[in-house]
Formats: structure tokens, C-alpha cells, sequence
């Protein structure tokens, strides 16, 4: 534990010892963070994405119901309470929110999302969850993709290399072309410019 500023999270993930100025601060933060990116993986878009402090929070409530000091001792001694009016809200949505997840999926969110910092998971405990057991089973790492940086792009162009000069002294070998074709046979077509559309899907097909 150590004395931190409470700005030191993304609004978004920001756990809500930090919302209430918790003067101390443990790796829990992390855990939670992790949490709403897990969450926001599951759903493909964030969580909790709140606009100020009091609307996170509010955020949070309607998630996992209000925090009192029976699920999170010593709560309503924390320095920001006095500040906040927090509603009424019983009730802990995480089921209702992720209706397709695992019950072992739905422990692991439980347990990253208390609002106790010394009961919420650690990192050691999460991987032991059977939650990563489960299909489909992690990537293994040597499959992921690597991909540049995106500043590293912006920053460093790719510039295409310069034509390479004519070699004016080289004599031209083979036959002479004809710079002037006969003219086409009657019989012949004329082209319009423009493939069909089934000329063209048989050109592709016959490749």
C-alpha cells in the first residue's frame, strides 16, 4: 500500500477507491482495471464510460449496487463520501449485464469488480481461474500478430524508392516493333472500353 493521487487512472477504469480518495492504494486498482477491460472485451465496447467523477460512480451503482460498509469496511470513512449523495441500488447486475458468460466467467468479474480492495482478485488468483480454461482456450502467444506502432508511422513515412535512370547508351536487341498496327479487320468487334460484369467474373474464374 502507498499514498497516491486518485488521478492516476483513466476515468473509465479508475476503481472506486480512487473515485473516493482512498488515502492508500494497492495493486487492487490494477485488478479493477483489468476488470473493465475484460468487461469491455465481452461486450465490444466500454463498460463504464463516464463523462465526470460522479457520473462514473453513479456508473459503478448501477452496475455492482451501492457500496456501505458491511461489503467494504471503513467505507464511510473514506475523504470523498461527505461529497456524494449515493443513491439507493441493491441490487449486483454483472448477471444481468453479461447474460452469456460462463458462471466461472461471472465469478471471475465478481471477484475483480469488489469493491473491498483486500478482497478483490489478484493476478496469480485470476489465471488460476477455470474461467481461461474453457473454449475457446487462449491464443498461444507465438500466433498473435505484430503489428508497428501507429506514432512510429506518422512519424517515419514510407517513402518509394526513385525510378531507376534509362540506360541511354544500351542498343536495343530482337525484332523491330511496329509502332503502326494493321488497321482491324471488319469482322472484328470494336471494344467500348467497359468489361460486363460476367465477362469479367469468367475472366476471374477461368485464372
Amino acid at each position: 500500500m502507498s499514498p497516491m493521487t486518485p488521478q492516476v487512472v483513466t476515468l473509465w477504469y479508475r476503481a472506486p477507491e480512487l473515485l473516493f480518495q482512498a488515502k492508500t492504494q494497492t495493486t487492487g486498482v490494477d485488478m479493477w482495471a483489468a476488470g473493465c477491460i475484460l468487461g469491455e472485451l465481452l461486450l465490444h465496447k466500454p463498460l463504464l464510460p463516464g463523462k465526470s467523477e460522479i457520473e462514473q460512480i453513479n456508473l459503478i451503482i448501477n452496475l455492482l449496487g451501492t457500496p456501505n460498509d458491511t461489503i467494504w469496511p471503513d467505507f464511510s470513512q473514506l475523504a470523498a463520501i461527505e461529497n456524494f449523495t449515493l443513491k439507493s441500488q441493491p441490487y449486483n447486475n454483472l448477471k444481468t449485464k453479461f447474460p452469456v458468460l460462463s458462471p466461472s466467467g461471472q465469478r471471475l468479474l465478481n471477484f475483480l469488480f469488489m469493491y473491498d480492495p483486500k478482497r478483490r482478485a489478484t493476478a496469480e488468483e485470476c489465471l488460476k481461474s477455470s474461467y481461461f480454461k474453457e473454449n475457446p482456450l487462449p491464443c498461444d502467444p507465438r500466433m498473435m500478430p505484430t503489428f508497428p506502432q501507429h506514432r512510429n508511422l506518422k512519424q517515419q513515412p514510407v517513402v518509394p524508392p526513385a525510378p531507376a535512370a534509362p540506360n541511354l547508351t544500351e542498343v536495343p536487341t530482337g525484332p523491330p516493333v511496329n509502332l503502326f498496327p494493321p488497321e482491324r479487320l471488319e469482322s472484328e468487334p470494336v471494344s467500348s472500353g467497359k468489361i460486363g460484369i460476367s465477362e469479367l467474373l469468367n475472366s476471374l474464374q477461368r485464372r
